[in-house]
Parts: C-alpha cells; sequence; structure tokens
C-alpha cells in the first residue's frame, strides 16, 4: 500500500510540474509504453519490450518526493509531431500519452508517464449526434445554405464530427488535443496543393486543420500532439518533431524543418479567424430524469437510457428554462439508437466504475427541469463535488469512479436525447 500511495503521489507531483516547465507531457526513461495487446492493460514482458529512452535534446529531470530524481522526454506545448515508419511505435507512444491523464499502479511500466489532465483525444465518427455546435472554424457553406453556426446532424460525417469535437473539447476548456493520422479523416487534415487546384477554396466548405493548427496554439492556447505517417504537409507547422525508430525517439525536428524548406508547400489560409468558443445551455429529455433509478450500465463503452424498454417514447427536451417540442433541433424522439448511449468513441474512458458515473450525472442533469446551466457551469459544480455529494440522491454505492470533465462532456454531447441551445 505504501510503494501504491508513493507512486501516486510522485504521478500527482510530476503532473502539475507539466506548466511550469512548457510541457504537456514527460516520458520517463525506462517506461515500458507497449501493452501484452490491444485489449489488455497489462505492460509487455520486459524481455520483449523495448524501454523507452528519451532524445538528448528533448530530456529534462524533475525531483519527486518519493523516487527522487527521474529523467525524461519532455513534449513541449505547441504542436508536436509523432512521425516514423509503420509499426515502429507511433501509436503507442500516443496512447501512453493519451493515458497519461491518470495515475498508474507500480508495475504498469507507464508510472512516470503524465500529461496534462485536460488532454482530449479527437477521432472521427461517422454517424455520431452533434447538437447546435459551431463549427465555422471548419466547416462553412455547405450545400442548400445549411447553417453552421448551430450545426445539428443525427449523422455526422468524419469531417464534421472532428470539426463539432474539437469545438465541444474547447468549451469543456481542453487544453491539449490528441490525433492519430489513422482514426482521422483526411480531408479534415490537409489538402494539399493539387485538389486546391483542382476544387478552389471558395467550392470547399472545408477548412483543414493544418491551415487552424497554428492558431488553435497561438491564439487559444491548445496543443496539438499528432501521430503523423503519410501526411507530410505538417512539417510546416510542427514546432517539434519526433521521429520513431523501433520504439525508439529521436529529435528530427532540425531535419523536418529542413525538408519542409527544400519542399516548399502552399497551406491554404484560413478564411476568417476562429472565433471564440461556445458557451451552451444543457438541455435533456424529460423522462430521462423521471425514473427513481439512475441509466444502467451494462459496459464500460454503453449506457442503457431506459432499463427494461425495447424503445424511447416520444418525448419533449428542456431547453434552458422551457419545453421544446420533440421536434427540436437534432433530436428525433422515437429511433432505435435512442435508448442507448454509445460511449465506445471515448478512448480515455478506461473503467466502468466512471461510466457509471456518468450515467447518474446525466440523470441528475435530466432531473433539474428549470434549473438550466451552461456546459461548462455544469462541468464546475460536477468537478467542485466529491462522489457522495455528485450521487447522494441515489444513493451512495461503492463502485463509482470520479469521470474527467472531459468524458462528462463527451457523454452529454453524444446522447441523442440532449439539445445544447
Amino acid at each position: 500500500m505504501t510503494a501504491l500511495l508513493e507512486c501516486v503521489e510522485d504521478q500527482e507531483y510530476l503532473r502539475a510540474q507539466l506548466d511550469s516547465h512548457s510541457l504537456l507531457a514527460f516520458v520517463a526513461d525506462g517506461s515500458i509504453l507497449p501493452r501484452i495487446s490491444g485489449v489488455s492493460s497489462l505492460p509487455l514482458p520486459a524481455s520483449r519490450a523495448v524501454e523507452f529512452r528519451s532524445p538528448d535534446t528533448l530530456r529534462v529531470s524533475f525531483t519527486l518526493p518519493n523516487r527522487g530524481v527521474v529523467t525524461g522526454m519532455g513534449v513541449r506545448h505547441g504542436i508536436t509531431l509523432i512521425c516514423g515508419g509503420g509499426f515502429n511505435g507511433k501509436s503507442t507512444l500516443l496512447q501512453a500519452i493519451e493515458m497519461g491523464v491518470y495515475n498508474h499502479v507500480p508495475g504498469d511500466g507507464r508510472e512516470l508517464v503524465v500529461t496534462v489532465s485536460s488532454a482530449a483525444k479527437i477521432k472521427a465518427e461517422e454517424g455520431r449526434y452533434v447538437s447546435n455546435v459551431d463549427i465555422r472554424p471548419f466547416i462553412n457553406h455547405l450545400p442548400f445554405g445549411k447553417d453552421t453556426s448551430r450545426f445539428s446532424t443525427s449523422n455526422a460525417s468524419g469531417s464534421t464530427s472532428m470539426a463539432a469535437s474539437i469545438q465541444e473539447a474547447l468549451e469543456a476548456e481542453s487544453a491539449a488535443f490528441l490525433f492519430d493520422e489513422d482514426t482521422c479523416a483526411t480531408n479534415f487534415l490537409v489538402r494539399d496543393g493539387r485538389m486546391q487546384r483542382l476544387v478552389s477554396q471558395k467550392r470547399e466548405p472545408i477548412t483543414p486543420l493544418i491551415s487552424r493548427i497554428r492558431e488553435l496554439w497561438e491564439s487559444k492556447h491548445v496543443s496539438s500532439v499528432l501521430v503523423i505517417g503519410g501526411c507530410g504537409d505538417y512539417l510546416d507547422v510542427a514546432d517539434t518533431v519526433i521521429d520513431m525508430c523501433e520504439y525508439t525517439p529521436t529529435d528530427a525536428t532540425s531535419t523536418a524543418k529542413a525538408i519542409a524548406a527544400q519542399l516548399p508547400i502552399s497551406i491554404e489560409p484560413a478564411p476568417a479567424n476562429y472565433g471564440p468558443s461556445q458557451c451552451r445551455t444543457v438541455g435533456m429529455a424529460r423522462r430521462l430524469g423521471s425514473n427513481a433509478k439512475a441509466p444502467k450500465v451494462h459496459t464500460r463503452q454503453s449506457i442503457s437510457l431506459f432499463p427494461g424498454t425495447d424503445k424511447p417514447e416520444a418525448t419533449s427536451v428542456v431547453v434552458s428554462d422551457h419545453d421544446a417540442s420533440s421536434d427540436s433541433p437534432g433530436v428525433s424522439p422515437d429511433t432505435d439508437n435512442e435508448s442507448v448511449l454509445d460511449l465506445s468513441a471515448l478512448d480515455q474512458l478506461v473503467s466502468m466504475s466512471q461510466t457509471r458515473s456518468i450515467a447518474r450525472i446525466i440523470h441528475r442533469i435530466a432531473s433539474s427541469h428549470g434549473k438550466s446551466k451552461t456546459m461548462g457551469e455544469w462541468l464546475a459544480l460536477i468537478d467542485s463535488q466529491t462522489l457522495d455529494e455528485l450521487h447522494s440522491a441515489l444513493g451512495i454505492t461503492g463502485d463509482l469512479a470520479r469521470p474527467r470533465r472531459i468524458e462528462v462532456a463527451q457523454a452529454i454531447n453524444r446522447l441523442r436525447l440532449a439539445c445544447m441551445d
């Protein structure tokens, strides 16, 4: 028990030091990043794993309360690319950074891999629900004049889902975005010179991430880490380039900058300034809060909103301090997928106990008729309360864990019986 407490204390101390050192993450020398399999959190045995070793140019050191001096790679604020050949550890490093928002137990291999607590993974989610999100920084002048300042859909594309996820994460006050090229929509990441010639900017609704990523950092102070294997245009906007070769990183920033200078490309400028972050009011279907019991959790990745029924009844949605009809934007009252909240795209949701807490939070918000709050106000209230305070209305149980504000916001934003205003 002492070893566990000291391990957690060191991680908490280390995470608290990141900002003062202009870092968004730290990966200690000697860490074991690979897992036994894609569905296991157990480390690959040391006999088969390559211990992490920081490049000298990126190495930093900290003195921890219990372990003393530790060294490792500092991932700086700004824009960081993780490059390299296939199967050389790019995604493994990013996944370790993703999970660095949580503390690890002794023996995990990632005990001293820490990340700023509000880092959010962004990925394409075709078919996801979106309610009244201002996606104009990335999507504009859609066909047939569809408004993107209050964009709603029950079936998002890869690009619109990524645009919505970024805007929602900004609303939840995320300080860092994590992207893996493998799980992103290509047309959202980049538009190369040939496509710019074929399809003019006036005809293209999408402003790609590459045209906004520096503005996200310079005006919003939101860092980005991207795994990039096939899109060299990002060399032009990167502050740091890490090259992974056989699970060993090297600092390739100077080489990348030289290549970018030798092979210049044209990055389309964004058509307008980014604009302010949203501040939407959270509205939910009344029926979600009418049951004395919270929605039922069967797995870490899904919540049954109406346990014991096949399909929810047509229902109204609470928006601000008044009811909205069931045909409110983005809300369809009688669809098969309304009764289950799918959280499978939330890569940083790690425990079924967190999902249980999210289910109870949804019930609490839906039960607060006439007490409208913005997303930010709800998240601040949730952060300020203990688990007992959060869940006292439904009774205290021993199988709850605190979710991050990022996952709470992500869950609410994917709830098809919610409507943001």
